[in-house]
Parts: structure tokens; C-alpha cells; sequence
């Protein structure tokens, strides 16, 4: 006597059960079903489907697999500094002097909040603004013409 479970079986159960599934899976679970419901026959399908589930083989499970992404953006950054003057008119010539002249770059900054945006490819000169790796590091992707895949 065979009960044959469903491909939609597999898939309701797991749902239920909140276990993803990919097709290796529901076949296995299809094709080594009337031998677990054989081992145990008086549960009802749905509780060997189940059982099954909980004890996917290792080689056939999803495996989690972490990645990051860098992204270069844009940001505004805010740089405070005083000058004198004997008034403001002086004082803004100074100010502007001051920056011009490159004396602000051992001065802290602090970013501006809400400012950042993703920079575009045109923006970077057809050059990478987005690059993914793996968790340890590894290369995958990069989304400009420094591609590495070229």
C-alpha cells in the first residue's frame, strides 16, 4: 500500500513548519517517504512529512552564507573654525582664505546627518561604487568598469 505525498504536501508542511526547502529537498522528502512512513505506521502523513524535515541530511540542507556590500557615497561634512577680523567683512575674506589655503585638514569634521547618497557610476567616472565580498573577505562583484570579472 503506498500513500505517495506531493511535491504542494512538502511545500504545506514545510510553510508550516517555517524550514525552507529547495527541489533536492522535496524530492528526497518524495522519494524516502514511504520508508519513514513504513517506520512509523500509524502517523499521519503530514507527521512523517515532518519528521522528515527535522531531519534533512546535512548534504541537502540550505546553508546561510554571509556577504557585505561597500558602497561608495557622498556625504556633506561640517568643519568649524574662527577667525578674527574687524568685522565681518574681513573676517569672510579670512574664512575663505583659510580654507583655500588648505588649513582646514587638521581640523576635526563631523558629518552632517541626512546628507549621504550612494554615488553613481557617472559620478565615479564608469568606476566601481559598489563592490561585494564574502564574509572573509573573498571577492564576487563589482559594479563598475574596474570590474574584475573583465
Amino acid at each position: 500500500m503506498s500513500n505517495q505525498i506531493q511535491k504542494e504536501d512538502v511545500l504545506q508542511v514545510a510553510n508550516n513548519l517555517d524550514i525552507k526547502v529547495n527541489e533536492k529537498i522535496i524530492l528526497w522528502v518524495i522519494m524516502n517517504y514511504e520508508e519513514y512512513q513504513d517506520n512509523d505506521p500509524s502517523a499521519t502523513w503530514n507527521l512523517v512529512v515532518e519528521q522528515m524535515l527535522y531531519g534533512i541530511p546535512e548534504e541537502l540542507s540550505i546553508k546561510t552564507f554571509d556577504f557585505y556590500l561597500d558602497q561608495k557615497v557622498t556625504t556633506w561634512m561640517r568643519t568649524n573654525f574662527s577667525v578674527e577680523g574687524e568685522d565681518i567683512e574681513v573676517a569672510r575674506q579670512k574664512a575663505v582664505d583659510f580654507v583655500k589655503e588648505g588649513n582646514t585638514s587638521g581640523i576635526p569634521w563631523d558629518e552632517i546627518m541626512d546628507t549621504k547618497e550612494v554615488m553613481s557610476l557617472e559620478e565615479n567616472g564608469g568606476m566601481s561604487t559598489e563592490e561585494i565580498f564574502e564574509e572573509n573577505g573573498t571577492y564576487v562583484y563589482v559594479n563598475g568598469k574596474d570590474s574584475k570579472d573583465e
